[in-house]
């Protein structure tokens, strides 16, 4: 697994669990992917477009983002069957390229996260793990300081996640 980011702060977090990391406002992510997981060589054929181009050698992806540009890369690097979950809300419509999307057979899932039944089967999996997540809440906050707890929230060079309690 590697986590491309923006923020050391986050990207620091990620590595104490063992994921491969990539500051992509430093570092060339498809360049750091090529490296770490390899490439499937394409295979010229007739009047080749991009469907002939050597691929990255990756299963899944996440987005995360909301940016059009990290879905674009995704698109135009994706290995035949892999498989793209969207979880980052697009705060605009954006094109997809349906002609590699068919050819290469990939598997695009919108997922929301937030449904009461999700959030309930999350608990119970953080209860009942040997792995140590308390490092991701990384600020807690009574519900009387709820805008401060908002604004911290939205600073991703300090908040991973940020807890309010209600009593």
């Amino acid at each position: 697994m590697l986590l491309a980011n923006m923020t050391d702060f986050r990207l620091e977090a990620a590595k104490k669990f063992g994921i491969l990391t990539c500051n992509s406002s430093k570092e060339d992510v498809e360049k750091k992917i090529r490296e770490e997981f390899g490439v499937i060589k394409g295979v010229p054929f007739g009047k080749c477009t991009h469907f002939c181009d050597d691929k990255l050698d990756v299963d899944g992806y996440v987005e995360a983002t909301g940016a059009g540009p990290v879905m674009n890369t995704i698109m135009n690097n994706a290995k035949r069957g892999a498989n793209i979950v969207v979880v980052s809300m697009h705060h605009a419509p954006r094109a997809l390229d349906l002609q590699s999307l068919t050819f290469y057979e990939m598997t695009i899932q919108g997922s929301q996260g937030f449904l009461p039944s999700e959030i309930a089967e999350v608990i119970e999996i953080l209860q009942n793990t040997k792995e140590d997540f308390s490092n991701l809440v990384t600020n807690r906050f009574a519900i009387e300081d709820m805008e401060k707890a908002l604004n911290t929230a939205n600073d991703e060079n300090i908040s991973i996640k940020t807890v309010i309690s209600f009593k």
